[in-house]
């Protein structure tokens, strides 16, 4: 019963964080160089992230590093909280829902690979994760939301995407320590 509602609040605040990405709009920030280290928020806000920080933060504090494809560009990044990130990336695509499925696809593969025997998954059933077996079902849901496991930890993953900004969010959350 415990595992169940930390689950379900880990679940409400990956949702909740996702608000903001639908039907953002503006600035798209970076240059069109590299897919991991331009643009961004440069400011003295020590929760943000900047465009030569945020890999080696997001490492430290999860465990492994992310990269996004080639065309996509950091634009910024925040320390939702002490569990929590997230950080958003642009791209400049005549087809976003390709190159937004591609990112998705991306990320789902890095965190399968760096995840131990179990990959990723949804969610905990008997203490053990239900693995994910159906790739496509993730891509087709408006916010694909997986977990796995890095460093002792489980984390969940949500990614959020906006075809009107060209953007795409991810929001990274340790949901618990790795118990099987």
């Amino acid at each position: 019963m415990k595992k169940k509602t930390f689950f379900l609040i880990a679940l409400f605040l990956g949702m909740l964080l996702a608000f903001p990405v639908i039907g953002c709009g503006g600035d798209e920030g970076g240059s069109e160089n590299s897919g991991n280290n331009n643009g961004g928020n440069n400011g003295d806000d020590e929760s943000a992230f900047t465009a030569d920080n945020w890999q080696s933060t997001l490492a430290d504090k999860y465990g492994f590093t992310l990269t996004v494809p080639e065309g996509w560009t950091f634009k910024e990044g925040k320390r939702q909280t002490d569990i929590s990130d997230s950080v958003q990336f642009t791209i400049e695509s005549d087809d976003f829902d390709t190159a937004s499925t591609a990112f998705i696809q991306h990320v789902f593969d890095l965190t399968a690979e760096v995840s131990d025997e179990y990959g990723n998954f949804e969610n905990m059933e008997n203490g053990l994760p239900v693995t994910i077996t159906d790739v496509p079902d993730i891509m087709g849901v408006m916010m694909p939301i997986w977990k796995f496991t890095s460093g002792g930890d489980i984390i969940q993953i949500d990614i959020g995407t906006s075809a009107s900004s060209q953007m795409a969010q991810i929001y990274l959350v340790k949901t618990g320590a790795k118990t099987w």
